[in-house]
C-alpha cells in the first residue's frame, strides 16, 4: 500500500473506461488517507481556446484528449471514492494539478 500515487499526462490517451481503470487501480494500491495527483489538461473547450493555443493542440494530441477536457475530474474522482480535493492551475488555467484523497 502506498502513501501518494502520482499520474503526470497519461490520463488523457486512454478511452474513458480505461481511465476509470486506472483510477480504480491507484484507489486500491492507497492507504487510508492516501493521496492521488493527477497532472494534465484542465477542463476546456477546445473550440474557445485562442488559435496560437488550439493549432497544436489539435495537430499534436491524440483523439481522447478531445473527450479528456470536457469531463469534470473532481467529480469522477469523487464517483469512485476520494475526497477533500485540491487543485492548481497552470499555464493560463490549462493544466491543472488534482489532489484526491482516499478517506474510505
Amino acid at each position: 500500500m502506498f502513501d501518494e500515487a502520482f499520474i503526470s499526462f497519461v490520463l488523457h490517451g486512454f478511452p474513458q473506461d480505461a481511465r476509470r481503470k486506472i483510477i480504480r487501480n491507484a484507489f486500491k494500491a492507497l492507504k487510508k488517507n492516501g493521496e492521488f495527483f493527477i497532472l494534465d489538461y484542465n477542463e476546456f473547450s477546445v473550440k474557445e481556446m485562442p488559435f496560437y493555443f488550439k493549432i497544436p493542440f489539435k495537430l499534436i494530441e491524440c483523439p481522447y484528449a478531445f473527450d479528456f477536457v470536457e469531463k469534470n475530474w473532481q467529480k469522477i474522482l469523487a464517483g469512485e471514492g476520494f475526497s477533500h480535493f485540491e487543485k492548481h492551475l497552470f499555464f493560463h488555467g490549462y493544466i491543472k494539478l488534482l489532489k484526491g484523497i482516499k478517506i474510505s
